[in-house]
């Protein structure tokens, strides 16, 4: 995951995209947990991490804003953090700031 904004939720907390898009890749990583990547109409990627498993999309799901794409989890790798989100936006594989 690259460097990304993490935000407190309660558990199974519905994550919703915060665009639209196309789901690209949904996996479950080890050290990341359930993990969900949108390739946004903008040409953005948005990747979304530390959710529950399983998401509530599949790869090559069309998503609009606002539809639950999966469930705030805990990551293993930081599960003295609790339930969060973690959310990046990349444009040409640069992390920039969430333009909103």
């Amino acid at each position: 995951v690259e460097a990304a904004e993490e935000a407190p939720a309660e558990e199974g907390e519905p994550v919703l995209a915060v665009s639209d898009g196309t789901v690209t890749a949904v996996r479950r990583d080890r050290l990341w947990g359930g993990m969900v990547e949108i390739q946004a109409k903008d040409g953005a990627l948005l990747q979304y991490a530390s959710l529950a498993w399983p998401a509530a999309v599949a790869a090559g799901d069309v998503v609009t804003a606002g539809t639950a794409i999966g469930y705030a989890g805990t990551a293993p790798c930081e599960a003295a953090l609790g339930p969060h989100v973690h959310f990046a936006y990349l444009r040409e594989g640069q992390n920039i700031c969430p333009p909103f």
